[in-house]
């Protein structure tokens, strides 16, 4: 639902009420990583100072920094630590970055873009908010039924998966078949 809650956004900055030049338009949330996330060294992106803040600050910078009861709800001790090592801020106010976001709307925004997954709307909850209202057709709706995948419980070992990788691998880029 956070993914709805930035595609909304991107859809807000859309209308010229908004954002009146279409080239100052941006994502809500630019940057490229977070201190949280696992990567090599080596690997580390090549990126401008321009774009060198950690993700996670860009987005808090837009909703604030979480408060402690939302911390307390984090799993992992490493991110309880950093998030609780942060400093204090509070988030963006939307009726002043969307200057012409209708109250609905902002609900919604607002609604979708909390950091305690807990807290954000579920599916049902955003399709039934009033934001949607006018352009939803719920007879023309179909529920689905719960899919399951049999080999999504298959138990592989490392060698066997990277069996199937190079089988996959050939078969896609036909190149004649690697023994492993």
């Amino acid at each position: 639902m956070w993914s709805v809650g930035c595609i909304l956004a991107e859809l807000l900055s859309m209308q010229q009420e908004n954002v009146k030049d279409h080239t100052a338009r941006e994502p809500l949330f630019p940057g490229h990583y977070s201190d949280m996330t696992p990567r090599k060294q080596s690997r580390k992106p090549d990126i401008s100072a321009k774009h060198a803040r950690d993700q996670l600050q860009v987005i808090f910078d837009v909703i604030g920094t979480p408060s402690t009861s939302e911390i307390l709800n984090v799993r992992k001790q490493q991110a309880e630590l950093y998030l609780r090592s942060l400093p204090k801020q509070k988030g963006v106010d939307y009726k002043e970055k969307f200057p012409g976001i209708k109250q609905d709307a902002f609900d919604l925004l607002t609604a979708l873009l909390q950091f305690d997954p807990a807290n954000r709307l579920t599916v049902d909850q955003a399709l039934n908010h009033k934001f949607l209202e006018a352009v939803r057709e719920k007879l023309k709706e179909k529920e689905a039924s719960e899919v399951t995948f049999e080999f999504e419980d298959i138990h592989l070992s490392e060698d066997q998966i990277r069996d199937m990788i190079i089988k996959e691998m050939t078969i896609i880029n036909k190149y004649p078949k690697i023994e492993s």
